[in-house]
């Protein structure tokens, strides 16, 4: 019996099926984008100084300056709409004021108005757009402190009390309205410093002492109320950063070199220790920054760039994601053998009948 074309043409449509099929059984992957920093939209109006939180909902930005007036400014910015407006006023304008959220109001804590340093605490309510001044007091005058949330208590570092450039430690419990000072102290004083909360500890990054810039990052313990220097350091000594944590990283935006703003991001991962000067940068060097992460993206909002003139930019900071996988060949292949298969089942139905 001669070879029939038809069925040797169907044999190799399955055949070659089955190679395609194979070839791409494994799916390939392909690169997701990475890193990118981009200006998201504008602030309304340029500022530098000011403290943002993250309230779940959207970020608020507090105070700030245009390096002429202090502003008592509330601004809202929602991440998904992209949209940053006005919301309302703090009873008095105020700048370098580090602020925290305890997942029902927003605490702001001292800084200088436009003529005094201040030891006060502002509480504003989100949802109801009221702005209470409490009645517990820094045992100082504060400005260029930080401050981070632990999930109980608020956590005041360092700072300028107008005399002296402050090392010690401040718990502030926001059921009880009332300030501790605690054991630990920064090993010297430092101001203008960033910090993060990571869920077991608090890093504090840089900051600017007697002897100048710092490029120390600093670990603090609120269980053991314990701080202790990390062996890593920052690539290099800068204050007036911001920073962030990302649930494994915390990233350092910018600040100032000690001669000028810089444009650097940092990442550092406590888990290894390793500190990273990113290839990408900010879209300008900038100091005196404010931060948040808003579960995806980190927003860095406004500064004070190189040239000394405060910046109204949001900037948007995001990682890409892993890999992902292009399963198309798999399913072209498996399309043809099963087309082959369907042709060699007629073919051969055919071929039966013929010497039936």
């Amino acid at each position: 019996m001669r070879d029939n074309p038809i069925r040797k043409s169907g044999v190799c449509l399955l055949v070659l099926g089955v190679i395609v099929s194979a070839a791409v059984l494994a799916p390939s992957t392909e690169a997701a984008p990475g890193i990118s920093v981009e200006v998201a939209a504008r602030l309304p109006q340029a500022l530098c100084r000011a403290s943002a939180v993250w309230d779940d909902t959207e970020a608020l930005v507090f105070g700030g300056t245009n390096d002429i007036d202090v502003f008592a400014d509330i601004v809202a910015y929602n991440t998904s709409a992209n949209d940053a407006s006005f919301r309302g006023v703090l009873p008095d304008a105020t700048m370098t004021s580090p602020a925290v959220w305890d997942e029902h109001d927003v605490y702001i804590f001292a800084g200088e108005n436009s003529s005094s340093r201040q030891s006060r605490i502002f509480r504003y309510d989100p949802v109801n757009h009221v702005t209470t001044l409490m009645n517990a007091r820094l045992p100082t005058t504060r400005i260029g402190a930080a401050a981070v949330w632990d999930g109980h208590d608020a956590y005041i570092f360092g700072g300028h009390n107008g005399t002296a450039i402050e090392a010690r430690v401040f718990k502030y419990n926001t059921t009880t309205d009332a300030f501790s000072l605690m054991s630990a102290r920064m090993p010297v004083g430092s101001g203008g410093t960033s910090a993060v909360w990571t869920g077991t500890d608090i890093f504090i990054f840089g900051g600017k002492t007697n002897a100048g810039a710092s490029n120390q990052i600093l670990k603090y313990d609120p269980q053991t109320d314990t701080m202790t220097q990390v062996d890593a350091t920052l690539p290099s000594p800068r204050f007036h950063t911001s920073a962030v944590w990302d649930g494994e990283n915390a990233y350092i935006f910018g600040g100032n070199n000690g001669a000028t703003a810089i444009a650097d991001i940092v990442r550092f991962t406590p888990a290894t220790g390793e500190v990273k000067l990113l290839a990408e940068k900010l879209p300008g060097p900038r100091e005196m920054t404010t931060a948040i992460w808003d579960g995806n993206a980190a927003y860095i909002f406004g500064g004070l760039s190189n040239v000394i003139l405060p910046l109204d930019e949001i900037v948007k900071f995001s990682l890409g994601g892993g890999e992902t996988a292009d399963w198309s060949g798999l399913w072209i292949g498996l399309m043809i053998a099963v087309a082959a298969i369907v042709v060699v089942a007629l073919l051969s139905v055919r071929l039966n009948r013929k010497h039936a």
